[in-house]
């Protein structure tokens, strides 16, 4: 079973609303997922390493980065307890939603996939996976995209992000997109 979080920021009505919208139009079923705010930090476990940040990603990580992070992880924590859902579809509220999406979810070919994202501002080397009809294909990425607006994962690739994330040393993006690191393949 899938469950589909969007992750927001309780004071941002204006994108709740730009989501909600657009999930109304093609019938997507989905909980917010109030995010964690720089305040609230000191409630979570993380590493965040302001030498390491400097040394591998050139300056520290804003606060906000960290926060958001600590976002895509509290979800993924919540999918390996979550006793109803073997996935979680999970998307940052200010998301273009393709209006094939619901179309694209359900289709067996995803099936055993852990990490599929359905967002990207690159398009890095990647091989064509299987075909799903005539217009939508899917891809593996020898390394992701560069997003982390949209994706959906497993409870195998949620408890293999975990661990690599755990030590935030690059944005979560970042960090998701280091399949050669983590070892979760990345499709599209």
């Amino acid at each position: 079973m899938l469950k589909s979080w969007v992750i927001n920021v309780k004071k941002s009505k204006l994108k709740r609303d730009f989501f909600s919208k657009q999930a109304k139009n093609i019938n997507l079923i989905f909980k917010y997922f109030n995010a964690v705010t720089p305040d609230k930090l000191h409630l979570y476990e993380f590493i965040s390493d302001e030498n390491l940040q400097r040394k591998f990603f050139a300056r520290p990580l804003l606060p906000t980065e960290i926060a958001c992070a600590v976002s895509h992880r509290t979800l993924w924590k919540q999918l390996l307890n979550d006793n109803d859902a073997d996935y979680y579809c999970i998307f940052e509220d200010d998301t273009l939603v393709n209006k094939d999406l619901i179309k694209i979810l359900s289709c067996k070919s995803l099936n055993n996939i852990d990490f599929i994202k359905f967002s990207g501002i690159k398009i890095p080397p990647h091989k064509l996976f299987n075909k799903l009809n005539d217009k939508y294909s899917i891809i593996k990425f020898a390394y992701g995209p560069l997003d982390a607006a949209a994706y959906r994962i497993s409870k195998n690739g949620a408890k293999k992000l975990l661990s690599y994330t755990f030590n935030l040393i690059y944005p979560i993006d970042v960090m998701m997109d280091r399949s050669y690191d983590h070892g979760v393949s990345i499709y599209a």
